[in-house]
């Protein structure tokens, strides 16, 4: 009877570098500040990568947080793809976005009497208001 082979040491080191590093890329982060982010520790991956001896509880934990970040990542990925696909069926209808009262290309407020320009632009876009002195009255 032949005993099953289990993973050894430098199989299971080099395993979790590869994952780290590969998270690393992605996300941008060098070895130590993957590990300050996941483990609180800057040494832990270098160490590591040195040769060094890890914990079951540091491998789960840095596994977890990586594993957390590349869903993270690929919900991105599935954002992204999917205004991609909305920019292509529309690519001449951009609007100027208005979150909150303010213009985000300007950082002004946009309320009525605060700009003027805004005032302007509604007079000529819309027939039923016309600029009367310094407001504006509806037709």
């Amino acid at each position: 009877m032949e005993l099953p082979n289990y993973p050894r040491a430098t199989e299971i080191r080099a395993a979790l570098i590869e994952r780290a590093d590969l998270i690393g890329r992605a996300l941008g982060m060098s070895r130590g500040a993957l590990s300050k982010s996941a483990l609180n520790d800057y040494q832990f991956l270098p160490k590591v990568a040195a040769g060094g001896n890890f914990t079951l509880r540091s491998y789960e934990r840095l596994m977890k947080w990586i594993d957390g970040r590349h869903r993270d990542l690929q919900r991105d990925l599935q954002e992204l793809q999917l205004e991609l696909q909305l920019a292509e069926r529309e690519p001449y209808e951009r609007q100027l976005t208005i979150v909150k009262g303010k213009d985000r290309r300007r950082g002004r407020n946009m309320r009525a009497g605060h700009d003027k320009r805004k005032t302007k632009r509604r007079a000529r876009s819309d027939l039923t208001v016309r600029k009367v002195g310094k407001n504006t009255a509806k037709v």
